[in-house]
């Protein structure tokens, strides 16, 4: 299934990538070996006959419901058909029929349904019959999962279903089209119960006779099941063969037949390809081999070449080899791209060097032999081949010829897209007019693979001229901020929306801007957004006074407002602390304002001095990862932070953080070290012993954060008791073992009971 979604997304896009500095390996379907490359610039030209409606493979009701529509003349809507034949009952259309005869009633929603209005007018009572007896079939079509989800087998009804299908065949339908439906639920009744034989025997009385007398779809559902039959009673060749006919004209049926075909070695592979009668089959087979894991999809399309240069699977084959191509040649990573690296001797890229070579002969030769009648797509993927090889003028040069000769527009909108993402990738510096240049021209093209190109080259080329703003929008919204605050990242951003004359560029870039992030119900200008951004990044810097100053100059419902109260301390840290009379109060300006406040009120040695620094010490806490009020400097926190800030300290690169994690509890015990003190020379005992517990929960947090304690971050870390690490525990134990706090902490804190104990 994985390696068939592969070639399904193929056949939607032909993925010629033309950036090789930013190719971003990515999967179609799920398939995690070959993959889809995320700029897909060749889109399939003249290929509309080739394997037609490839989204049956998802949606195969589709070929149901057209060959309904052409059954009905087109007398109701494909809704109202689809309604009818997947969705109501057998028991509703026992009660539709009753209703088309004038026998009964029924709801005003089947009364309402085309079909049903078209039956009402002209009875077809034996497609209704057919429909009843369809959906009597059908929860008895289900195979058993490996889940054992699904009901067992009722052989006895399967097998009386079976022979119901054939008896109305004969006596219910009298036409082709209702026919071959009852002969379809007949013979599937009967390969799912095991009784293959039968099901060939009534595949040869029923089907055969009237094969070539309808166009229905369902014909080829039959014919699957004769496959089906053939494979389990050990005619592998033959099942193998047919089904290759249903691969080759049922889209909706392609998958299952590619995943029941069986080549176990090569005499069935040859007794497969003997029963073909004539070259298409034999290059169906050939396609079909191709898909296979670990196959050589150059051989086999050099096969079908052999046989039939115009063979309508060759622009795919050739697509598919492309492809392959890409995801052994062109990474993410420059030093790793055949463009760039030239070592060329790992496995397996010393192959895939190979393989470049040998599709390159190949296409050469199928130009210089003339003989396929799609010469301009053969020609672009020489062209591209010649820039993956690392020779983009000669590419350039390819296009150029191409498009004097080349009369179809398809065609020469194709090189235009080309010689577009050859000019971006080539771009070694940019300005404001270039860059307009290039977004106007992307923008004209309409395609989202060469708009994501065009923001990998411009992202890169910004980073290099020092416009770390306009890099970031390449590839983020603002939202993406809520991680990485960045200062320059956010001025850079407010000096583009002040920018009197923005080109088209930017205002491209300046719609990732918006109120989303503030939540759905607040809208504000990108600036104002902004701006709080840039003060909240200056709150988490302690640079207050700055940002008090922006704070003031946007509207409150712009700054976040705190739940919990940024003062309350508690034994135990607490999220979502109980009530307090201050809960609420604050947002990010006015708590900014408060500290500002209290930070210059704490230089006077007043009485109060020690409850300001104690205040200090308690919101400076509170704002970090352990503490209540953690969103008054930061946007977002996940429980993976706390394993970060222990790998940034243990490896010293806290300030290469890619996230920003406020675990710092330095500045919290700074305070709390200054309140005991003034604490003591006031008398305040009580208040001296609060702010030393205080300090030991940061000391606590700090032995936490040691990256040297080779812990999964997801471990419970055990408590230390080491004296350097309990050194605010002694003092507490020491000095105010006196105090009604310590008592307090004695029977609530678990750590400092077992220290004293």
């Amino acid at each position: 299934m994985k390696i068939f979604k592969l070639l399904l997304c193929t056949l939607l896009s032909f993925a010629f990538v033309i950036q090789p500095q930013k190719i971003a390996k990515s999967t179609c379907g799920g398939y995690d070996e070959d993959y889809m490359a995320s700029y897909s610039f060749f889109s399939p030209l003249n290929f509309e006959n080739v394997y037609q409606s490839v989204r049956a493979w998802d949606e195969p009701q589709d070929d149901n419901l057209a060959d309904w529509e052409r059954y009905l003349g087109k007398a109701a809507s494909r809704e109202d058909i689809s309604a009818i034949v997947y969705e109501v009952s057998a028991d509703d259309m026992q009660k539709i029929r009753n209703y088309v005869e004038g026998k009964g009633s029924i709801g005003a929603e089947l009364q309402n349904n085309s079909l049903v209005k078209y039956w009402k007018k002209k009875p077809d009572l034996e497609a209704i019959d057919y429909l009843f007896f369809a959906k009597t079939c059908e929860p008895h079509a289900w195979q058993q999962d490996t889940w054992n989800t699904k009901p067992e087998k009722d052989v006895q009804t399967m097998r009386w279903l079976a022979e119901a299908g054939k008896k109305y065949y004969q006596e219910k339908a009298s036409n082709h089209f209702l026919k071959m439906r009852f002969a379809y639920q007949a013979i599937r009744m009967a390969q799912y119960v095991g009784q293959n034989k039968k099901a060939l025997k009534m595949y040869d009385e029923l089907v055969n006779p009237i094969f070539e007398q309808t166009e229905s779809i369902i014909k080829y559902w039959a014919m699957a099941h004769r496959a089906g039959a053939l494979m389990a009673n050990g005619e592998t060749a033959q099942a193998n063969y047919i089904f290759s006919r249903v691969f080759d004209q049922c889209p909706s049926k392609r998958v299952s037949s590619y995943l029941s075909m069986r080549f176990s070695d090569g005499n069935v592979w040859q007794a497969t390809l003997d029963k073909c009668k004539n070259i298409a089959e034999k290059n169906t087979l050939y396609f079909i081999r191709s898909l296979e894991k670990g196959s050589n999809i150059l051989e086999e399309t050099k096969n079908i070449y052999a046989q039939d240069p115009n063979d309508s699977k060759m622009p795919i084959m050739l697509m598919r080899s492309v492809n392959e191509l890409e995801y052994n040649l062109l990474s993410d990573t420059p030093q790793e791209n055949i463009l760039f690296y030239r070592g060329y001797q790992s496995y397996p890229r010393q192959e895939a060097i190979k393989s470049l070579l040998n599709l390159k002969n190949f296409v050469e030769q199928v130009i210089k032999e003339g003989k396929v009648n799609e010469m301009g797509v053969w020609t672009l993927a020489a062209g591209y081949l010649d820039y993956i090889a690392g020779t983009p003028q000669k590419a350039l040069n390819t296009f150029e010829n191409l498009k004097k000769k080349e009369k179809s527009e398809a065609i020469k909108n194709q090189i235009a897209l080309f010689e577009t993402a050859i000019r971006i990738t080539q771009m070694s510096k940019i300005d404001d007019k270039t860059e307009d240049q290039i977004y106007q021209e992307v923008k004209n093209h309409k395609h989202e693979g060469l708009q994501n190109l065009m923001l990998d080259v411009f992202e890169d080329l910004y980073k290099k001229q020092g416009q770390p703003a306009k890099a970031f929008l390449c590839k983020n919204y603002i939202d993406r901020l809520k991680i990485t605050p960045d200062l320059a990242i956010v001025r850079g951003m407010i000096e583009l929306t002040e920018k009197r004359n923005t080109n088209f560029e930017e205002e491209f870039l300046l719609t990732r801007v918006s109120g989303s992030f503030l939540g759905e119900n607040v809208e504000a200008k990108p600036k104002d957004i902004l701006r709080e951004i840039e003060a909240t990044v200056l709150f988490s810097q302690d640079r207050l006074k700055e940002a008090i100053s922006i704070y003031e100059q946007i509207p409150d419902k712009v700054i976040y407002q705190l739940d919990n109260d940024p003062f309350m301390t508690d034994i135990q840290d607490c999220e979502t602390c109980p009530p307090s009379a201050d809960q609420g109060k604050y947002n990010r300006r006015t708590l900014a304002t408060k500290l500002q406040m209290l930070k210059d009120y704490s230089e006077n040695n007043t009485i109060e001095q020690a409850n300001y620094f104690y205040q200090l010490g308690a919101a400076y806490y509170n704002m970090t990862h352990f503490g209540n009020s953690w969103l008054a400097i930061d946007y977002y926190r996940s429980s993976f932070d706390f394993h970060e800030a222990r790998e940034q300290i243990k490896e010293g690169k806290a300030s290469k953080s890619k996230t920003v994690v406020f675990t710092d509890c330095s500045k919290a015990k700074f305070y709390f070290d200054r309140a005991m003190k003034a604490a003591i020379n006031r008398g305040n005992r009580e208040l001296a012993a609060k702010a030393c517990y205080m300090a030991a929960k940061c000391e606590q947090n700090q032995y936490y954060l040691n990256g040297n304690l080779e812990l999964d971050y997801w471990a419970y870390i055990p408590p230390s008791y080491k004296p350097e690490h309990r050194r605010y525990f002694k003092i507490l134990t020491t000095e105010y073992q006196d105090t009604e706090y310590h008592a307090k902490v004695l029977n609530e804190c678990t750590y400092f009971y077992e220290f004293v104990r």
